[in-house]
């Protein structure tokens, strides 16, 4: 893996209210890193997710627990565009009925801990 560190097993990240606690680091893309995690609904029930967290291999970044600073401010910018574009891509292929097995859904974005997430 390259030099970005992954949210540790356990951690947990508040999105719009949920509570997800990772599971696993699963994989990493070049604007992002990819986690297993879970949350519990209302009802108690727990659900697993995937989460992507904005985090770009070419953009000089300190992580400090859960926070992420960026340090190229115009770098971040940039990748903070395609990361986005990136998301509403895969929700418009996904409407597509064809696609609906092959792709996954996508909750929303969120914004927290100095980055985004997409679930």
């Amino acid at each position: 893996m390259d030099a970005r560190r992954p949210l540790e097993n356990g951690i947990i990240i508040e999105l719009d209210g949920i509570k997800y606690s990772i599971t696993e680091f699963y994989s990493s893309g070049g604007s992002c890193l990819v986690y297993n995690a879970e949350y519990r609904d209302s009802m108690n029930e727990v659900h697993t997710v995937r989460i992507k967290e904005f985090y770009p291999s070419d953009v000089k970044t300190t992580r400090e627990g859960k926070m992420l600073i960026f340090n190229d401010e115009a770098g971040k910018t940039k990748y903070q565009k395609r990361f986005i574009e990136g998301v509403k891509l895969q929700s418009k292929l996904r409407s597509i009925e064809i696609n609906v097995n092959d792709i996954a859904a996508l909750r929303d974005i969120s914004y927290a801990n100095g980055t985004i997430y997409s679930v």
